[in-house]
């Protein structure tokens, strides 16, 4: 599919217009400002995509230096969003983007298409088993409750979430798993999602602060 460089790309080349304010170019209460949170999340993606890169020695000085434009056009600054021109983006701004989206192609596992099925399956499974557990703590149900909610969304809208986004919300799903199981009294219920376990990326393995939770029953179960 998609870095998350990618789909800010292709969201700018729509949002691109010369004589238009940003509030005219987006509408964004007409998805409830859905469309704008996400590409502050793809943001994120792509600051934590260049740390990786810099961890490995990698030059990414180029990006570092145009970040800070990313940001300030995903908020409309300085033109403001009712500006007559404040919509439009600056050439040199989309270049380097598009140039790191190329750049990145290849540094994040890819969904495959079956497994995110199976991931979707996986996730009803993981909700039935939440709902069943009457005895789980009110705040910890719900912490689940909402992380399977996301990663739903990230499966549902994988062409606009994006590989980067999925894998977050799939290591963040094995780790609250990994806690709930811990402090569940349905052990042998617990015991069969983490068995079941669906990472969706065919290639690649889980990383971040999630790694250990989703690794132990997961990528080697």
């Amino acid at each position: 599919m998609a870095n998350p460089a990618t789909l800010l790309y292709q969201q700018f080349e729509k949002w691109n217009h010369h004589n238009a304010s940003a509030e005219q170019a987006r509408t964004p209460s007409h998805d409830n400002w859905e469309t704008q949170r996400l590409m502050v999340r793809h943001l994120d993606g792509i600051d934590e995509m260049l740390r990786v890169l810099e961890a490995n020695g990698r030059n990414v000085s180029v990006y570092r230096r145009t970040f800070p434009a990313w940001c300030a056009a995903v908020f409309a600054y300085p033109g403001g969003w009712t500006g007559n021109t404040s919509a439009a983006i600056d050439t040199q701004t989309l270049g380097h983007l598009e140039t790191l989206a190329e750049r990145l192609d290849g540094e994040l596992p890819v969904a495959d298409e079956d497994l995110l099925d199976r991931l979707s399956d996986y996730l009803t499974d993981v909700r039935n088993v939440l709902v069943a557990d009457i005895d789980l703590p009110g705040d910890l149900r719900d912490h689940l409750a909402q992380v399977i909610t996301h990663a739903e969304w990230c499966v549902s809208n994988y062409a606009i979430s994006g590989d980067f986004e999925l894998r977050v919300a799939t290591e963040r799903l094995g780790a609250v798993i990994g806690q709930v199981s811990g402090r569940s009294r349905m052990t042998d219920a617990w015991d069969t999602v983490k068995k079941n376990f669906v990472w969706p990326f065919a290639v690649g393995i889980a990383t971040g602060p999630a790694l250990t939770a989703v690794t132990q029953f997961a990528i080697g179960g």
